[in-house]
């Protein structure tokens, strides 16, 4: 007897999955362009450190609560030293914001991850999909005022 298996619709330019990534929200930020982050992303990033505490950071409940300010302050200060998980914490509370459309949180992004120990080509590729995505909200925005004129 044949079995038939299933074609899956191809996943490509103009197509998204449906399904969950396979992997945990810390490691979205490096692992997943930003087309795919949203308002229900940024939900599910915040709920994933709603309840961590990192000692010594003075502004990190202000940046995992949403401050883009904070989060992009944070970021910022994120060194080769520094440890893994609290690179993963920080990076999600900035990821969060950016999903948001935060401007700054969005260039934040494409400067952290391309400066990011070990990162390679995919992490290049995904700097760049948060640029082009801050580029588009202000174009998008300056259109919306009339101010790009």
């Amino acid at each position: 007897m044949k079995t038939h298996k299933t074609k899956k619709a191809p996943v490509g330019r103009g197509r998204r999955r449906c399904e969950p990534p396979p992997i945990g929200p810390l490691l979205w930020w490096r692992t997943i362009r930003a087309d795919h982050f949203n308002v229900a992303a940024a939900g599910a990033l915040r709920a994933s450190i709603a309840n961590v505490f990192i000692p010594g950071e003075p502004t990190w409940r202000d940046a995992a609560d949403g401050d883009e300010a904070a989060a992009v302050g944070l970021a910022l200060r994120l060194h080769k030293g520094t440890s893994p998980v609290t690179y993963d914490l920080v990076m999600t509370a900035l990821a969060a914001c950016a999903a948001e459309d935060g401007a700054a949180a969005c260039l934040a992004m494409a400067h952290m991850l391309r400066g990011f120990p070990g990162a390679g080509r995919a992490e290049a590729r995904i700097a760049t999909s948060w640029l082009v995505r801050s580029f588009m909200k202000t174009t998008s925005s300056e259109e919306e005022t009339g101010s790009g004129r």
